[in-house]
């Protein structure tokens, strides 16, 4: 079958926008941060405008039939489910749900599947997952309740603090964070092993059975190398899980787009199209607007830059603005620092999935949940080989049917499958042109000793390895978050220090995508952040 490499997403329902010649904010992107910022800036009564290169809106959360051979197919392009975002009232406050958006959970929200043909269902409950632990170990059962309780008393505290402006703290949410690691003081140095150590050390130090240490370290190694100091951090995803479970959006995650463009221009903000941004315009040390590729300019008193944070200061600002040091730290700034990337396969099927050797006793279609594959070895040797530029001969592969829980992403009977493997070399040492074929074969050959049919079902395919990914997106080495997640790494210290507090070396210019604080995952906070940054500094121009 062909691949088809950097596709842009199909057209939206919604058309683009005329480019307004003067607002008082200009977004640049129209990935969830940026429409989050501006829908929240709209409602303000103020006037914005967002500017986006790609010929739709989207981004990161863009979706669409993206397979030429599969018209019918829906292809998420980077992201697939929403967490993070239930966490807050962003869905409340921009009056998604009225716009059309609908959100599937599907529970379980994961599934592990391991090579003897066992499987281990991560549940909202915690209780069940428990009892199914159980079947493999008692001890780990028990293991895994005191784990979410600590991980429960983590998020209880990261909550308050997750859409904390750093530049301007807010004492009652401090206070909240306060009070909760008071009340459970006697679990602080646990939780600071967690948070400081690496996964790897939170799983083995737990768990006793392969299969429960293999989910649990799969969940974990979404956030990135499991063996890293602070990769600890990359449990917040079960800690959410269990809080609010995965939603998954009926028509793709293009739906959340739409539903935000239709509350963003609702409140008469207008969203542009094609239309990349060349430079950032400013008089001296203030922002003035921008400039299109094609010449165009929007006039605005503060710009929110959504995009990768070294894009907006190296290639859009001048030499001449960002001084030396500001220059370095982005620079030296880990984007996908150890080596490792995702590398991404979708597949359009003709008939749907189902599993080869793993049989449950219970009714869990394994099309509804995202089923991880790799066992302890695998997940670890996975990112240390892609850190010496080689891709593991047993990859790390998560994998899901979007049409488990909505069918409407294909036609009836058939298929769509997000394959994604987790640490593939962002620089191979033959290059990607050699790597891309073998890679796909090992990486869809692993997926199809658990489910099937593959080959024989396939219509069509997207293939997408890192340096695809960076370059359709815009984002040094392929790294979806922008800068890599971890301790040293977040809050006031995202994405370098002197730029996670708000201030830039341009007055307006602010940041609003994933380098600032919470960080990556559709979270919409970054840029509700910078609606309020905005917001002020637009008072204090007055």
């Amino acid at each position: 079958m062909n691949s088809v490499h950097g596709v842009q997403p199909a057209p939206a329902p919604t058309t683009s926008d005329p480019l307004p010649g003067q607002v008082d904010v200009v977004v640049i992107g129209a990935g969830h941060n940026g429409l989050v910022s501006a829908g929240y800036l709209a409602r303000a009564g103020v006037r914005v405008a967002v500017v986006e290169a790609a010929e739709t809106p989207g981004g990161m959360t863009a979706s669409g039939p993206l397979i030429p051979e599969a018209p019918g197919h829906i292809i998420n392009s980077c992201a697939v489910d929403v967490i993070s975002m239930l966490h807050s009232r962003i869905l409340a406050d921009l009056q998604l749900r009225d716009h059309g958006l609908v959100l599937v959970k599907p529970d379980p929200s994961y599934l592990y599947l391991h090579p003897d043909g066992s499987s281990l269902a991560i549940w909202r409950d915690n209780n069940r997952t428990a009892a199914e632990i159980a079947t493999f170990s008692k001890a780990d059962a028990q293991a895994f309740l005191e784990f979410t309780e600590l991980l429960d008393i983590m998020i209880g505290a990261i909550i308050p603090v997750l859409g904390l402006d750093f530049g301007r703290p807010d004492p009652k949410a401090l206070w909240a964070s306060a009070k909760v690691a008071a009340k459970h003081r006697k679990r602080l140095a646990d939780v600071v092993a967690l948070l400081t150590g690496s996964a790897s050390a939170a799983t083995m130090e737990r768990f006793e059975h392969p299969v429960v240490q293999a989910a649990m370290l799969n969940i974990a190694a979404g956030a990135g190398p499991v063996d890293e100091v602070g990769s600890g951090l990359g449990y917040i995803l079960l800690a959410m899980l269990g809080r609010v479970g995965a939603g998954r959006p009926v028509g793709g995650m293009q739906s959340l787009v739409t539903a935000l463009v239709a509350s963003l221009r609702s409140h008469g903000g207008s969203v542009t199209t094609s239309a990349p941004v060349a430079e950032i315009l400013h008089a001296g040390k203030r922002v003035r607007g921008v400039r299109l590729a094609d010449g165009r300019t929007v006039e605005a008193s503060a710009v929110v830059a959504t995009c990768d944070p070294w894009v907006t200061f190296r290639q859009l600002l001048g030499d001449d603005v960002v001084d030396r040091k500001t220059a370095a730290r982005l620079d030296f700034a880990p984007a996908n620092g150890t080596g490792s990337g995702p590398f991404k396969i979708d597949l359009a099927l003709s008939s749907q999935i189902s599993a080869l050797a793993h049989v449950r006793d219970d009714e869990v279609d394994i099309r509804m949940p995202t089923f991880i594959m790799g066992t302890v070895e695998s997940v670890r040797e996975s990112y240390a080989a892609a850190s010496r530029g080689e891709l593991h001969d047993d990859p790390v592969v998560w994998a899901v049917s979007t049409t488990g829980v909505d069918p409407t992403q294909a036609p009836e009977g058939q298929e769509s499958v997000y394959v994604y493997a987790l640490a593939a070399p962002v620089h191979p040492r033959e290059g990607w042109d050699t790597l891309r074929g073998p890679a796909v074969d090992r990486i869809l050959a692993k997926v199809g000793t658990y489910v099937g049919p593959l080959e024989e079902a396939e219509i069509g395919r997207l293939v997408e390895t890192p340096e695809d990914l960076g370059a359709r997106l815009n984002v040094r080495d392929g790294c979806i978050t922008h800068i890599d997640m971890g301790l040293m790494n977040a809050g006031p210290l995202r994405p370098t220090v002197g730029l996670g507090t708000g201030k830039t070396p341009v007055e307006g210019l602010l940041l609003g995508g994933s380098s600032q604080h919470p960080g990556g995952g559709v979270t919409g906070l970054p840029g509700r952040t910078a609606a309020e940054r905005a917001q002020r500094y637009l008072k204090k121009r007055r």
